[in-house]
């Protein structure tokens, strides 16, 4: 299943997740951890796949399936 990200499917995307920015040392959400630098959090959360490559964590693949980046 793919989730269109912007401004209605961000909530989507990121639901049950655990997002931790490692440059800011928060973190929000819960299961499983997607991690790294805030802004490409952001910026995947809201769909741009590009930023996906900045980011780890045994959520990932769920952010990526959400959003339809290639692993």
């Amino acid at each position: 299943m793919s989730v269109t990200a912007g401004a209605t499917g961000t909530k989507a995307v990121v639901a049950g997740l655990t997002l931790h920015a490692t440059d800011l040392g928060r973190s929000v959400g819960s299961g499983p951890v997607v991690q790294g630098p805030f802004e490409a959090i952001m910026m995947a959360a809201g769909g741009r796949k590009e930023a996906v490559s900045e980011l780890s964590g045994p959520g990932l693949d769920t952010l990526r399936e959400r959003i339809g980046a290639a692993a």
